[in-house]
């Protein structure tokens, strides 16, 4: 029996052939383990899409506590606001495990300046708990200039003043009469849109303004002038605190060109021996102006 060798053409083809179908198999069950599992994906998150919509885990109430009632309203509106819709078109923001805290603080601390910080939390009834931190004043700003009456310093009714926090930030209308209880800074200079005061400028007028007053001074006021030059406004009342040592308005000059430190120290201790000497012989003492600008000596003017 004679046999014929298979040609290579013939057996190429052979295998070519193989090869192609079991290709086209191996894409077929690719395909379909693909297609399988985006489905399966798929419906995984339609389930847990689902769940997050569950009423036992939904946040269906705001309640607001800290703030008067006016801003209570709009930071109730706010915050459902911030809880509305889904994130990327499947999971309900108003989900208590899922809403964004950061979005609703955001949303909460845009509604008004008198916020100062706004904490949010989910309670037992289903209901996202804000509480709220007013911001406390810690200084008055007037876009005006101070007023004398017969060398005494005048606190009038000024509808150009704005309550200032901590941070230098001015955040509300002052009412038109507020009396002394604040420390006051006479800024003519202050633009109507102006929302801080210059830093670190009013951090160090700050602890100027509390370090004199704690040494005993009275210091009522401050005047902010152009190129760093300020006005100290000192003023007493005859009462039994300053046993009739001291009388009307004193305007003491500093400035931040120099040391500020220095001048506040070189103050204190002129004030100290001053008043002491006063008291010692029984005078009473009315500065006119005491100048502190001139390194260690210190400048003053006694009223006629």
């Amino acid at each position: 029996m004679i046999r014929r060798p298979v040609s290579s053409l013939h057996r190429s083809r052979t295998i070519s052939r193989q090869s192609s179908s079991f290709t086209r198999r191996r894409y077929q069950q690719k395909a379909l383990v693909i297609g399988g599992s985006v489905i399966a994906i798929a419906l995984c998150l339609w389930g847990m899409a689902g769940l997050t919509r569950l009423d036992s885990l939904a946040i269906d109430s705001v309640e607001v506590y800290g703030t008067d009632p006016a801003i209570a309203t709009q930071i109730q509106a706010a915050a459902t606001q911030a809880l509305q819709g889904n994130y990327v078109g499947l999971f309900a923001r108003a989900n208590r495990f899922l809403y964004s805290r950061r979005n609703v603080v955001k949303a909460v601390e845009a509604v008004s300046s008198q916020i100062e910080r706004a904490e949010v939390a989910v309670n037992g009834q289903r209901a996202l708990v804000v509480t709220i931190t007013e911001k406390n004043a810690t200084a008055i700003v007037c876009s005006s200039l101070p007023d004398f009456e017969n060398n005494q310093l005048i606190i009038e009714e000024d509808a150009r003043c704005h309550f200032v926090d901590r941070s230098g930030r001015v955040f509300e209308k002052a009412p038109l009469f507020v009396g002394t209880a604040h420390k006051r800074y006479y800024f003519p200079d202050m633009k109507e849109d102006m929302v801080d005061m210059p830093q670190p400028e009013f951090t160090h007028l700050q602890e100027f303004y509390d370090d004199v007053r704690a040494a005993g001074i009275p210091a009522q006021a401050i005047l902010i002038k152009p190129e760093g030059e300020y006005e100290l406004y000192v003023s007493y009342t005859k009462d039994a605190s300053t046993e009739d040592t001291l009388s009307g308005t004193t305007i003491v000059y500093f400035n931040a060109l120099g040391n500020m430190q220095l001048e506040k120290e070189n103050l204190i201790s002129f004030w100290s021996s001053m008043v002491q000497a006063a008291r010692t012989k029984n005078e009473t003492l009315s500065f006119d102006s005491i100048d502190l600008r001139y390194g260690s000596n210190v400048f003053y003017r006694l009223n006629n």
